[in-house]
């Protein structure tokens, strides 16, 4: 076997041999080795992309005065805008900032709408726009690779082109990346993007970032508009390296940037890596007890600010350095003055990510806003930017819109309530004009759908959108009628100024990473308010809530209008989110455990949005726009001032030459007025108070403490006695009289009224609905029967019984006075009561149609067929013993019928058959019916 393998081995090695030495001819035309190509082979690979001189011979760069993050050419004839991406700003690990924001348009100029990680990766001809998923944090290997599995990773944005390569660079075309819907609110207003006439605003390189502004063409139903979208690409901040993030604490309010861990320990209390948004500050001599930051926040005042207005706005930047400044830190903010003849600021752009603006902008809305870039990552603050709309100082005209249609005591504004009325449209008020021409709304304003859009999607990143600015405007209407009724100008500089200062001081408050508090204005009580304000010390716990103005009655010393410096909460929340770790300390943990176990401190109380969603939320001190702890004397202190400014108002709301529609909007603000404080009283009608506290902290307080039941009584005979009450609203004839409306119909008019005629009755139905749907909506009925199992020994007790037996003979009170006569020109029971009645009887009858047990408790339905029934038999004895005049009788015949009807519906166990029932009461199962809920601040 093996001399047959060494043969065949010699034999084939004989044979190659003789093969290597064997000449071939070689073929005709053929060339001898080395000689240079025939002329007709086939030539080297075609480049995989065409020359950049080529590509871009009609193109010429964006200068700049320094080398920018990255180059961009554009062609002035064809408005297209091309982007050179450096190689070394491609793939995963060179990650960047993009944010996108509402840079134009007749809604929310100046929103952020979003800010993200970024990166390009290639992929052969193609850069893949890729956004990082920040939710999962990187761990080993075989965690990575199961987060991938599981999660997916990071989200692929769009795709693009290389259009061709300069060097190691790939240019796109920046077209086909932003001037579609790369923000994603085409859809928003029932349409979309049309990039064909969409085009490039503003395109600016800087060192740091890249500042892009498209004029969206929005296509819509009706045809079209235009949208300005402004999208900032920047780089991430070198500082970002040292940073090191600061956990979070529920107790004390903060922006949040959150991300799970899947590498922590197995006994771990939760997989969450919850971190606060804030600036990197750190002192200049970490030794001091007082020392200046190494790199301070500083604010630059755009010099389109009005000159007298930038005192106000510089002091309302600075005021928040008396917190840094209790936690070692002098000077934290600086503010400078942009000026043209300031060779150092005059050229300053507020887009460059490197500076941080107050802009004035002119909209037309009261508005104002702070939107800042933090890392995704971290939660470390970049930069920050405020910007304020000119109609916060302009008194007039800032609520017209509000009060233009008949203004209600309650507005269905967060997400949450609106999709309560969506599905329970029984329960949302329409006013006849509403029923009659259900579009009308959105034909005066035909942004409503697109603005719905944006609010959710506010909502939807965590993010709610902040109203102070528009809010407050509100507010200033009301300050400003009563300031006129006092022989005062509305545009008093000093009352105009305390107002910017305040919304300042909240904007940067967001700016530092603060949330809203809307539980701060609960610290003191009315009178110390009084002192307070008048002192120019703090007269609420924090610049962070909507805080309304304080406006004397005529007769009084007027103190200052708002608060003018922050309060308990701002100083502590800051301690929290910046004091430098040392002394008595020896780690963060235990400093920030001591900083928050504070919590049960006066001034300290914290709720924020999602405490704050109108009657679906237990917690009635936390409020927009209330006052004081004890929220009914601050209602009795603006019933007072609303009473006092009504009784001569036809003297003081317009003078010679001036149009009636006047003193329409001042005696609409009024009465709205009354009811907004009225309504926070009616939240302690099965209210819970709710504490942050954690077991141990000294003077530790229970996570919810039921209201006691005498408040909720005191509650409830307030409510009745001021907006319920027969005499609750009765007004001179010739006052209605002169309750003429705006008839400027143009374009953006501030007075015009679509509906000629004044409907006092629609006006005062309104005011009332919001406050009796607060005590009768399912949440608050489900919260007073809860409640009556939590009442501690030393309460009293409030059962759902007595509150729905009490409230119906408040309503129907009447039927107790059989010896009353009723005429035509004073009726047994008055037109505004009867609207009344029928609005109760409806919210009852909605209460009885509920499945037992499934949106309200079964004693709800059995106690809401009990108090029908008892009122039935009261209007039965009505009717034959008392002296009524034709319209009350047919109203009361007409109940009783309706009564009687529903009570002869057959009731089967595990479900309803209540034919007869819905025969009477369709149409209010269906009043609100397809129709979008309208969006307005409360």
């Amino acid at each position: 076997m093996t001399m047959k393998r060494s043969t065949l081995t010699a034999m084939f090695a004989t044979f190659v041999a003789a093969a290597c030495s064997v000449t071939f001819a070689a073929p005709p035309g053929a060339q001898p080795p080395g000689a240079p190509p025939s002329p007709d082979k086939p030539k080297a690979d075609k480049p995989d992309f065409p020359p950049f001189e080529e590509v871009m011979k009609d193109y010429a760069e964006v200068p700049t005065s320094e080398p920018p993050f990255f180059a961009l050419w554009h062609n002035k004839k064809t408005d297209s805008l091309r982007a050179v991406i450096p190689g070394g700003m491609i793939g995963p690990k060179s990650q960047f900032l993009i944010a996108s924001s509402m840079a134009g348009g007749p809604v929310a100029t100046g929103f952020q709408l979003d800010h993200f990680l970024a990166y390009f990766d290639r992929m052969d001809k193609m850069l893949v726009l890729m956004r990082v998923d920040p939710r999962y944090v990187e761990g080993s290997n075989e965690v990575s690779d199961v987060i991938k599995r599981s999660y997916g990773g990071d989200e692929i944005l769009k795709t693009v082109p290389i259009i061709t390569m300069k060097g190691g660079d790939c240019v796109i075309d920046l077209d086909a990346l932003m001037k579609g819907d790369f923000s994603g609110i085409g859809g928003w207003g029932g349409g979309n993007v049309n990039p064909a006439l969409s085009k490039w605003v503003k395109f600016k390189p800087m060192p740091q970032n890249v500042e892009l502004e498209v004029d969206l063409a929005l296509m819509q139903r009706d045809g079209g508009r235009r949208n300005l979208m402004h999208y900032s690409i920047s780089k991430i901040p070198d500082s970002a390296a040292a940073y090191k993030p600061r956990v979070a604490d529920p107790r004390i309010g903060y922006f949040m940037t959150v991300r799970k861990d899947w590498t922590k320990p197995h006994d771990s209390k939760t997989l969450f890596n919850r971190y606060i948004n804030r600036w990197h500050l750190e002192k200049r001599d970490p030794s001091a007890e007082l020392s200046a930051p190494k790199n301070p926040i500083v604010w630059y005042i755009e010099k389109t600010v009005p000159l007298k207005y930038r005192r106000w706005v510089k002091e309302g930047i600075l005021e928040w350095n008396k917190a840094y400044q209790a936690c070692g830190f002098l000077d934290a903010i600086e503010v400078k003055q942009q000026e043209d003849y300031d060779p150092s600021t005059k050229d300053l752009d507020p887009e460059d990510v490197r500076y941080n603006f107050f802009r004035w902008i002119v909209t037309g809305r009261a508005f104002a806003m702070g939107p800042s870039r933090d890392h995704p990552l971290t939660g470390q603050i970049f930069d920050a930017d405020i910007v304020f709309d000119d109609s916060m100082a302009r008194a007039y005209v800032a609520s017209y819109q509000r009060l233009s249609g008949g203004d209600t005591s309650w507005r269905p504004f967060e997400p949450v309530v609106q999709e309560f009325f969506r599905s329970n449209p029984q329960w949302l008020y329409r006013s006849p004009i509403e029923k009659l021409l259900p579009n009308v709304k959105l034909q005066n304003d035909p942004d409503e759908e697109f603005r719905n859009h944006l609010m959710a999607h506010m909502f939807k990143r965590g993010r709610p959108v902040c109203e102070c600015a528009a809010g407050m405007a509100y507010q200033l209407e009301f300050a400003g009628i009563a300031m006129e009724a006092k022989g005062l100008g509305r545009t008093d500089e000093d009352f105009i100024g305390q107002i910017i200062k305040e919304i300042v001081m909240h904007e940067v408050g967001h700016c530092l990473g603060l949330r809203h508090n809307f539980k701060a204005s609960a610290w003191l009580p009315m009178e110390e308010i009084e002192a307070n304000t008048a002192a120019g010390e703090a007269n609420v716990g924090s610049v962070m809530d909507y805080n309304p103005a304080i406006v004397a009655v005529r007769g009084k010393k007027q103190p200052n209008f708002v608060t003018r410096t922050i309060g308990p909460y701002d100083y502590w929340a800051i301690e929290y989110g910046y004091r430098p770790v040392g002394a008595p300390y020896k780690s963060e943990e235990e400093m920030l455990t001591k900083i928050a176990s504070r919590v049960a401190e006066a001034g300290l109380d914290y709720g924020t949005d999602e405490d704050t969603m109108s009657f679906i939320s237990p917690d009635p001190y936390s409020n927009r726009y209330d006052m004081g702890r004890d929220v009914m004397k601050y209602a009795q202190w603006q019933m007072d001032l609303t009473n006092n400014l009504m009784s001569d108002i036809t003297e003081w709301s317009v003078k010679d030459g001036e149009s009636y529609s006047r003193l329409r909007r001042a005696f609409t603000r009024i009465l709205s007025e009354k009811a907004n404080v009225t309504s926070y009283v009616a939240r302690f009608v099965g209210g819970q108070v709710i504490n942050r506290d954690r077991k141990g902290d000294p003077k530790c307080r229970k996570p919810i403490e039921v209201v006691d039941g005498a408040k909720q009584r005191e509650a409830l005979e307030f409510v009745c006695k001021h907006v319920f009450a027969e005499d609750a609203y009765l007004f001179d004839p010739k006052l209605l009289a002169l309750l003429g409306p705006g008839r400027e119909n143009h374009w953006g008019s501030d007075d015009f009224d679509f509906q000629v005629e004044f409907n006092i009755h629609d006006v005062v139905a309104a005011n009332q609905y919001g406050i009796l749907m607060t005590l009768m909506n399912p949440f608050t009925v489900n919260r007073i029967h809860d409640n009556q199992v939590k009442f501690e020994d030393d309460q009293e007790v409030y059962t759902l019984s007595e509150h729905l037996t009490r409230l119906t003979n408040e309503i129907w009170s009447e039927l107790n006075e059989g010896d009353r006569e009723g005429t035509d020109r004073k009726p047994f029971i008055n037109s505004f009561r009867r609207n009344l009645q029928r609005n109760h009887l409806e919210m009852l009858m909605n209460l009885i149609l509920t499945d037992p047990d499934g949106t309200v408790p079964a004693d709800a339905n059995a106690i809401a067929r009990r108090c029908v029934a008892k009122l039935s038999d009261k209007i039965g004895k009505t009717l034959k013993t008392a002296k009524l005049d034709d319209t009350t009788e047919a109203h009361l015949s007409d109940v009783k019928k309706r009564i009687d009807k529903a009570l002869e519906a057959q009731y089967t166990v595990g479900g309803m058959r209540f034919s007869d029932f819905l025969f009477f009461f369709q149409e209010a199962a269906k009043r609100q019916s397809e129709r979008p809920v309208t969006v307005l601040p409360e």
